[in-house]
């Protein structure tokens, strides 16, 4: 159903989704809650996603996506420049605890639940109405290069032969 503007390495997820839903507007079918699951976000489980519609439903948000917690502090980030010198973006946090600095999550490109009118009206997908549902490190996992899915691989065999868990539904 997508057109040849919106198939290449460069559509964005929302055009793609407003695009899907004018088609099926346009031969009568209207969905008022839809889901957009990328084909490269492997470890998506059907416990995941009933628990983040659970989720979506049960706050009346715009969109709900899985996020994961970053594995260091943020706010240590560093920059490096042409000659290959380091410096923090924030350098007022160098001597702070890492403890003691907040917890910051990232989208982990899996799937988003979504009101297709909100969607519609606010041509976002990510607005100030947005929930989430924490998942673990161990399924976050988005496959853009070979090093990436390689990484799926081991996390795939810790899985099968590790007993990790694949669905985490709350914060850890």
């Amino acid at each position: 159903m997508r057109s040849a503007k919106n198939s290449d390495d460069f559509s964005g997820t929302l055009d793609v989704i407003l695009e899907v839903l004018e088609c099926y507007e346009k031969v009568g079918k209207f969905y008022p809650i839809g889901c957009c699951i990328y084909p490269t976000a492997p470890f998506i489980t059907t416990q995941l996603l009933k628990d983040s519609l659970t989720i979506f439903k049960s706050g009346k948000y715009d969109c709900v996506f899985p996020v994961v917690r970053y594995g260091s502090p943020i706010q240590r980030a560093l920059r490096i420049d042409s000659q290959k010198k380091v410096s923090l973006f924030y350098p007022e946090n160098l001597n702070k605890r890492s403890q003691d600095l907040e917890p910051a999550y990232h989208d982990t490109g899996k799937f988003y639940w979504f009101n297709s009118s909100a969607v519609r009206q606010k041509k976002a997908l990510w607005t100030d109405n947005c929930g989430c549902i924490v998942i673990s490190q161990l399924v976050a996992q988005d496959i853009d290069t070979e090093e990436d899915s390689k990484l799926a691989e081991i996390k795939y065999s810790y899985w099968l032969y590790g007993n990790a868990l694949i669905s985490k539904s709350s914060p850890p």
